[in-house]
C-alpha cells in the first residue's frame, strides 16, 4: 500500500513512500519517490496501489539496460545455441541500436515476472 507525505517547510513537493517484497533478501522493503506536487504524487500513488493489486508491480532496480543486455546476450546465446553469426548481429542490434538511445536507463523487474506493465 502506498501513501503520501509532504517534504520540508514551506515547500510544495511530496514523496510517495510504498512498500514491497525484495524477491532477493525475501524482505518487506520500503522505497521513497521524492519532488512530486500533490497531484502528480497522488496519481503515482493510486498508480503503484493499483500495480500492486493487479500483480504487476514494477521493483525499483540500479541496473541499466545496458548491463542487463551485457549479462543475458551470452547467457541466451547459449540456451538458445545461437551460431556466431547471430550472437554478432543480435550483439550489433544491442550495441547500435538499443545502447544509445536506452542503455544508461534503469532497467525495472515485475514482482511476479508477468511483463503486464508498461516500463
Amino acid at each position: 500500500m502506498a501513501y503520501i507525505q509532504k517534504r520540508g517547510k514551506g515547500k510544495n513537493t511530496y514523496a510517495v513512500i510504498y512498500s514491497y517484497k525484495d524477491p532477493q533478501s525475501n524482505r518487506n522493503t520500503s522505497k521513497w519517490e521524492c519532488g512530486f506536487t500533490k497531484e502528480e504524487a497522488e496519481r503515482r500513488r493510486d498508480e503503484i496501489n493499483m500495480q500492486q493489486r493487479d500483480g504487476c508491480f514494477i521493483l525499483p532496480s540500479d541496473q541499466t539496460v545496458r548491463e542487463f543486455f551485457e549479462e543475458w546476450l551470452p547467457v541466451q546465446a547459449l540456451k538458445s545455441r545461437w551460431g556466431l553469426s547471430s550472437y554478432s548481429s543480435n550483439r550489433g542490434i544491442v550495441i547500435n541500436h538499443i545502447n544509445p538511445h536506452i542503455g544508461e536507463l534503469r532497467q525495472h523487474r515485475t514482482e511476479k515476472g508477468t511483463g503486464c506493465c508498461q516500463i
